[in-house]
């Protein structure tokens, strides 16, 4: 009798061919996909206009469609990307020719604070039009507060001390109300030694007559 579960070594060769095959295809080769990079104005000072490199990385990119965010309260946008950046929001869409797509962000930093730059995709495609993937990264900026906004700190601090004599002048209020309360026990006392003297003086005159 013929076992009909038994596998013959040629069928085996091809279901592992096929196997390998279908790999093969549905798997996404890592020679296609790309990476993104952000450098340049870790640390600034405040009023310093500075520049943020973004770069797209591949071996065959030939458009770009992303955005970065960026916190607007401490970083105002120049100029770069590939629209005008407003309300912390930046358009990053471009062509490129099978090399590494790069752009170039000038801020200037107007307040003191951190600032995180995000940088996403909608996707990256290749010379072919072809979607290959959608990276993402992000970086900090950290705006260290200038001199200038520290004087001018520590020039209201001292106006706010020099204001003080006003608390000053009311202790001044409240050491004439004493004044007034201890002369007036001092008077009614002064009285109520007259009034002894002169009720003592009449007893006494009394007591001889």
């Amino acid at each position: 009798m013929k076992d009909h579960a038994f596998i013959r070594p040629k069928h085996m060769l091809i279901a592992i061919l096929i196997v390998l095959l279908t790999a093969f295809f549905t798997v996404p080769s890592a020679a296609g996909s790309s990476t993104i990079t952000i450098s340049g104005g870790k640390q600034v000072k405040q009023g310093e206009t500075f520049i943020v490199t973004v770069t797209f990385k591949g071996s065959d990119i030939g458009r770009v469609d992303g955005q970065m965010t960026y916190n607007d309260s401490v970083l105002s946008y120049v100029s770069g990307g590939s629209s005008k950046g407003d309300n912390g929001y930046i358009e990053l869409e471009d062509a490129g020719t099978g090399e590494n797509l790069t752009f170039k962000i000038k801020f200037k930093a107007v307040s003191g604070g951190t600032s995180a730059l995000n940088v996403t995709t909608q996707g990256v495609y290749n010379l072919e039009e072809e979607y290959v993937d959608a990276p993402s990264a992000s970086a900090k900026i950290k705006v260290a507060e200038s001199e200038t906004a520290a004087s001018e700190t520590e020039s209201v601090v001292s106006e706010t001390d020099e204001s003080m004599p006003a608390e000053d002048s009311e202790d001044d209020g409240n050491g004439s109300m004493h004044f007034v309360i201890v002369s007036a026990i001092g008077i009614a006392a002064l009285i109520a030694v007259i009034l002894i003297v002169v009720i003592w003086n009449r007893r006494r005159y009394r007591g001889r007559h």
